[in-house]
């Protein structure tokens, strides 16, 4: 399985490598300007169980680039990429990469379920509420969330994993289908694999 994982992250062309890596900058600094709503939002939700429903959007860039060039590696590089960016330009630092890391493998290892052939709002839904779970353990161990309760704990956990879906995968599908239509995305397998059908 592993191996199999491998080799097809050896089928990434460097096009779709600087692609992957050019928009996850812009996706980073896409996130120093939610971090404003962000900061604004807060003082109406924090401490509340409902703290994280901002969160959703922070899963973006393991959702998008993947839905795109739909292949292994993807969700994890953009994922790192837009957290380093935006730990470089934010208050959140370098610490910023570990979340990134994170919601990129939730995201990864969700669509390698799937075998990277099945891409829509389900799966991207599924990829972002992978990407939440373990983005939210982290900060449940780094937090000492489980001080709070498990009622408290399992409303913020269900929060973000919600969020992602209005936050990052609709925007995700909404996003790319303005893209093809640019002709922007020909290159790609989301247009491809829908030109086959």
């Amino acid at each position: 399985m592993l191996r199999k994982y491998f080799s097809l992250i050896q089928s990434l062309t460097l096009f779709e490598v600087v692609t992957t890596v050019v928009v996850s900058v812009v996706i980073g600094v896409t996130m120093w300007g939610w971090t404003l709503v962000y900061d604004v939002l807060k003082v109406f939700i924090d401490n509340t169980p409902f703290n994280y429903v901002t969160s959703g959007f922070w899963v973006i860039p393991g959702l998008l680039l993947p839905f795109i060039i739909r292949k292994p590696g993807v969700a994890l590089l953009s994922s790192f990429v837009a957290a380093f960016i935006q730990g470089l330009i934010t208050q959140w630092g370098l610490g910023a990469v570990i979340y990134g890391l994170l919601q990129g493998a939730g995201a990864e290892i969700t669509f390698a379920l799937f075998g990277f052939k099945r891409f829509n709002l389900l799966v991207l839904s599924l990829a972002g509420f992978a990407s939440a779970l373990l983005s939210y353990g982290y900060d449940y161990l780094k937090y000492d969330y489980q001080a709070l309760g498990q009622g408290f704990a399992l409303l913020q956990l269900l929060s973000f994993m919600i969020s992602t879906i209005p936050l990052a995968a609709i925007p995700t599908i909404y996003l790319t289908k303005r893209l093809v239509k640019t002709g922007l995305l020909n290159q790609f397998l989301v247009v491809k694999v829908n030109k086959e059908k």
